[in-house]
């Protein structure tokens, strides 16, 4: 839970496993790397970046990468008067494609990494994060949003 994001090991990591992500989040990763905290939220609890084994916390430096964009996107359009309610819809839709993706990265490195053994209860695990984050992720990123605002 102590690593140091290194952004040539996310590259490495994006190639090795087909990881869904894009280049605003890798911009963000490499510029920005001391918001990625891998596994858990920024300011509250963290998790094990690894299941049974398995380094996964490349899922979670991207869905990091993610949060930190939706939090400043959604300020940015607050700033520019869009509507809060619209502005805060579609956060809530990122947030849920950001969640999505997690699971779908976790789950790319879980079957390139495991063996009949340890796939199914890796893959159980991964979906227990999915929920945390489907269901906690929300307070995590206003956070964010609350932090920004001050700015």
């Amino acid at each position: 839970m102590s690593r140091v994001f290194i952004y040539e090991e996310l590259e490495l990591a994006v190639a090795k496993y087909g990881l869904f992500t894009d280049k605003r989040v890798m911009d963000f990763c490499k510029h920005y790397p001391e918001e990625i905290n891998f596994c858990g939220a920024k300011q509250g609890v963290k998790v094990f970046d690894t299941m049974y084994g398995l380094f996964i916390g490349w899922s979670c430096a991207i869905h990091d990468g993610m949060f930190a964009l939706i939090a400043r996107d959604f300020v940015s359009e607050i700033k520019t008067g869009v509507p809060e309610p619209i502005a805060f819809a579609r956060l809530q839709a990122q947030v849920k494609k950001a969640n999505a993706m997690m699971l779908a990265n976790t789950v790319l490195i879980i079957a390139k990494e495991s063996n009949w053994l340890t796939v199914l209860p890796r893959c159980y695990r991964a979906c227990t994060y999915f929920l945390g984050t489907h269901y906690g992720g929300e307070n995590a990123i206003m956070d964010t949003v609350e932090e920004l605002r001050a700015d």
